[in-house]
């Protein structure tokens, strides 16, 4: 689980939804497959604009370490 707050980098443009802050909370799960590889997901949520906007983000993901 993570929780981001951040600026939005269009607050100078006016230009109403582009212009908010932005506050996310991200849940996901990271699997390790074998010695270097893993692979992960999560969702994405956009606190401040629950349920009036399609703003829920999904990611996939694959590492790889040495």
């Amino acid at each position: 689980m993570q929780a981001t707050a951040a600026q939005s980098s269009f607050r100078d443009l006016e230009i109403q939804g582009l212009d908010e802050n932005c506050y996310l909370v991200d849940l996901g799960l990271e699997k390790g497959l074998g010695n270097h590889w893993g692979a992960f997901a999560a969702v994405s949520e956009n606190l401040l604009q629950f349920g009036s906007t399609a703003d829920v983000g999904l990611h996939f993901g694959a590492t790889h370490t040495r």
